[in-house]
């Protein structure tokens, strides 16, 4: 009997502190620098509620455009902010898994907006950014590279953005958004 109850109460104990372990684990702030597909940014993301976060973004976006005689670059600042929900945040902390700098599978609602603003290009040909709005629904996947502050994420979805030209109507556009970043939180 001595030994039933020693067993039940090793048991509840682990339990409990499983348990208890499990609600104390939840998703972080962090502030981020990295390198993007075509760019480089910095990012702070915060946890609103349990398994959601906003993320305000500022990034500076590069484009490579020519022909078989050349090959020019245009680079222009970025402005956004971001709704995240980590669907499977609770699921990897349950079975152990590792969600250091919150890494789990999410869902992400984001808005950029591209100012014609700190615009560079090495073209002759007189090219300009013109003003842009994106939002983009996106599934995505972050996952810390080792026990290191690096992390990378990868995601695709749809882009529904407009180009807000100075001199002609506004133009409605569809395209394809994808995520592959490298970054670092400090």
């Amino acid at each position: 009997m001595r030994k039933l109850i020693y067993t039940a109460l090793i048991a509840t104990l682990t339990l409990s502190f499983n348990a208890v372990h499990a609600q104390e684990q939840k998703l972080e702030k962090r502030f981020e620098a990295g390198i993007h597909l075509l760019g480089v940014g910095v990012n702070y993301e915060y946890p609103i509620v349990d398994q959601l976060t906003v993320l305000g973004k500022v990034q500076y976006n590069v484009g490579f455009f020519g022909n078989s005689d050349y090959v020019d670059y245009i680079a222009s600042l970025s402005l956004g902010v971001e709704s995240r929900y980590y669907y499977n945040f609770n699921k990897r902390v349950r079975k152990g898994k590792n969600t250091k700098n919150n890494s789990a599978n999410f869902l992400s609602l984001g808005f950029d907006y591209m100012p014609d603003a700190l615009t560079n290009t090495d073209s002759k040909d007189n090219i300009k950014v013109e003003k842009s709005s994106h939002l983009s629904p996106m599934w995505n996947i972050r996952r810390n590279i080792g026990q290191s502050n690096f992390s990378y994420e990868a995601g695709i979805g749809i882009d529904f953005y407009r180009i807000h030209y100075d001199h002609r109507p506004t133009e409605k556009e569809t395209g394809l958004a994808l995520r592959l970043s490298i970054g670092y939180t400090f």
